[in-house]
């Protein structure tokens, strides 16, 4: 009789903790690989027949897990990703060992198995345009600290300087501090230096978000034209809409409302006593996929009329506009989700216990 292993691994930067138990969740062994190619190679060792395996809980599978997630999907393996438990859920006086933290990951995916979490796939256009848009968020964020920077030494900065700056528009400061100034007076010279100094980072810092931004807009036109061609989706939304839903899109086992629920926009009843059928805004979920939820909703608000038409309706209703945006949020989601179904949905059957 064959006998069927499950596996949990506690991922690190350097290494990894694996750890085998039987099909009852009984420990076999545990074990420390390094978090290189040698090391994803030894794990397949390790495991031995991929039908010998019912599942292998990992933690960390966007992350530090990454790379060992994707060499065992390759290799056919089933991975299922596992939350890392809240310290508040341990017990006290719990041990905490990487050991203990690898055989819980294989115990949650085992008890899990019907409704295991498929990690997204991050070998396709998705994976290039979340890279994209992590380089772009980077370049806004040090264009904003640039001009930030660049605004508090104005105010400390001699009277003549602070009042030919202060009342500027950011286009003109940044032309006006870019010039190459020389000065008789030392500590001028080192301001008109450091201000010269910072808008120059800023114009480096607004050309790459620019150049990013492009980037991504040729990236999405070329795989998802689509989406971009909607109402109230730039790409900068539609990257991060894209990202939250992953290349396999059809491991999420119940389609929109799934995607609804992963964005933080799927109706959470809050009923109490008398209040019947009321329901409250959702504050988990991507917040980034949200904002950008959030985006399409103000935009279409503004501009668009059927959505005005929309929006009155639901508060005619009785609805407050925050209802009535959350309602318009739910209604995007489900839209987004069969665009981005359309554009890259690859079909994949959910992991299912073995016999």
């Amino acid at each position: 009789m064959i006998s069927l292993i499950a596996a949990g691994v506690d991922t690190h930067k350097d290494f990894h903790i694996l750890a085998l138990t039987d099909e009852l969740g009984r420990e076999l062994s545990v074990h420390r690989v390094c978090a290189t190619k040698a090391g994803y190679e030894e794990v397949v060792r390790i495991l031995g027949d991929v039908r010998d395996v019912i599942i292998v809980g990992m933690e960390g599978t966007g992350s530090y897990g990454s790379g060992l997630c994707a060499h065992l999907t390759r290799k056919g393996y089933p991975v299922s990703e596992v939350c890392r438990p809240k310290r508040e859920r341990r017990r006290p006086g719990q041990a905490k060992t990487d050991g203990a933290d690898a055989l819980r990951a294989a115990r949650d995916a085992l008890r899990d198995l019907d409704e295991g979490r498929i990690p997204k796939e991050r070998d396709g256009w998705i994976e290039a345009a979340r890279v994209i848009k992590v380089a772009h968020d980077s370049a806004v964020k040090a264009r904003s600290a640039h001009m930030v920077t660049l605004k508090n030494l104005i105010v400390t900065a001699p009277d003549p300087i602070r009042e030919r700056l202060r009342h500027l528009g950011d286009a003109d400061l940044i032309a006006t501090c870019a010039r190459k100034r020389s000065c008789q007076e030392e500590i001028i010279q080192a301001l008109w230096d450091a201000l010269r100094t910072l808008a120059l980072l800023w114009r480096s810092a607004d050309d790459e978000a620019h150049t990013t931004e492009d980037a991504l807009s040729h990236l999405i036109s070329r795989h998802a034209p689509a989406l971009l061609s909607t109402f109230g989706i730039g790409p900068l939304v539609a990257a991060t809409l894209a990202t939250t839903a992953g290349e396999n899109i059809d491991r999420l086992t119940k389609g929109e409302a799934s995607f609804a629920a992963l964005c933080g926009v799927n109706p959470v009843p809050a009923e109490s006593g008398k209040t019947q059928g009321r329901h409250r805004l959702n504050r988990g979920g991507d917040r980034k996929a949200n904002a950008a939820l959030h985006t399409i909703a103000i935009v279409r608000m503004r501009f668009d009329e059927d959505t005005k038409a929309y929006v009155a309706k639901k508060m005619g209703e009785g609805k407050t506009k925050r209802d009535a945006i959350r309602c318009l949020k739910r209604h995007i989601a489900r839209e987004v989700y069969k665009l981005l179904r359309d554009a890259f949905g690859k079909h994949r059957e959910p992991y299912k216990k073995r016999a």
